[in-house]
């Protein structure tokens, strides 16, 4: 069975974050590994989060040199090539 997560408490106006606004509620929620994550993909609002199509994962199964130090400390590597966000 799945962990349920008790529902993120967002602000009513969350969908007009933009910039440092936008990350400082990406650090708040989710830590400083994601928010860095957002500012290298350049991910600066809740719309473009949006439009990451199904999953974020497929960024950190490439070498990108950019994001070797964030992948480090955001993903757990398995032995069958499988990436997973770590909770």
């Amino acid at each position: 069975m799945f962990k349920s997560f008790p529902p993120l408490d967002l602000p009513d106006d969350v969908l007009s974050f933009e910039g440092e606004k936008f990350f400082e509620l990406i650090q708040q929620k989710c830590g400083q590994v994601f928010k860095e994550l957002m500012e290298i993909l350049s991910i600066n609002t809740v719309y473009k989060l949006l439009l990451v199509e199904d999953d974020i994962l497929p960024v950190f199964q490439k070498k990108y040199r950019e994001l070797e130090k964030v992948t480090q400390r955001a993903c757990l590597h398995l032995d069958d090539g499988t990436i997973m966000l770590k909770p």
